[in-house]
């Protein structure tokens, strides 16, 4: 099921230097969804689900990310694709949309796929801040394995999975050895999978997710906090995979 994109810019009505504050919640598929403008970012919005922060939203400049592995992301991505060159981007788990806002912005022309399990989100999202008809974005209610299933081989140049089935838990179907090799046979050649992960000591379900994805892509990176292992609290990291040698240490040994 596709969704029209509402009218509008990047942004909405309550973007400027005198903003009405707004806040709103809604009853959405897999939980309880609050949008709340960010009173220290004109032109930015917070989202959460059961109290849980998931997506900070710059309306007003898309390429500033304040969530840090939301940065992690998009700096993984623009390491693997020269310069501002327009990409093919499958992102499995739509939220706020932060990633797909900031592609439309730094990498103009790019063709880009949202694919949100969450209809009632989707909904709530386009209401408040909703994506510019002229931003290449494409939003689709569907289950990200689905997609993944009827999706053409080599089709991809980024795929980013950050899908979950309540805010912290990743969906069974979606940590298998059966999905994260739909995802390879999506990308191409020198495509680039990223996707979210969060997990707390001992880190079985990490270890795990590295195994599994060392097991069909040639290369494999972690980017966490460098003391992740020592938090008493579960943690976001990023696992970054290709078929191709790709260098995200010399990318990132200039943070």
């Amino acid at each position: 099921m596709g969704f029209a994109k509402a009218a509008g810019h990047l942004g909405n009505k309550y973007v400027g230097e005198n903003a009405e504050q707004v806040s709103a919640t809604r009853v959405v598929d897999f939980g309880e969804a609050e949008l709340s403008t960010d009173t220290n970012d004109s032109g930015a919005w917070w989202l959460k689900i059961d109290g849980f922060l998931h997506s900070h939203v710059n309306i007003a400049n898309p390429s500033l990310l304040k969530v840090p592995y939301i940065r992690w992301m998009s700096r993984a991505v623009d390491a693997s694709a020269v310069g501002s060159q327009a990409l093919d981007i499958v992102h499995l788990g739509g939220g706020g949309m932060t990633l797909p806002r900031y592609f439309a912005a730094t990498r103009p022309g790019s063709r880009q796929c949202v694919v949100e399990a969450d209809s009632a989100l989707i909904e709530f999202i386009m209401e408040y801040i909703p994506i510019s008809d002229e931003c290449g974005i494409s939003v689709h209610n569907e289950d990200a394995e689905m997609w993944l299933r009827r999706t053409e081989e080599d089709s991809a140049d980024v795929i980013i999975s950050d899908a979950f089935a309540d805010s912290v838990t990743q969906p069974a179907h979606l940590r298998t050895h059966g999905y994260v090799s739909l995802a390879a046979r999506a990308l191409r050649e020198d495509g680039v999978y990223l996707v979210n992960l969060i997990d707390e000591a001992p880190y079985n379900f990490l270890d795990s997710q590295l195994g599994i994805h060392a097991s069909i892509f040639k290369s494999v990176h972690l980017l966490a906090a460098s003391d992740f292992r020592n938090k008493k609290k579960p943690v976001n990291a990023v696992l970054v995979a290709a078929n191709w040698d790709l260098n995200l240490e010399a990318h990132f040994a200039s943070s």
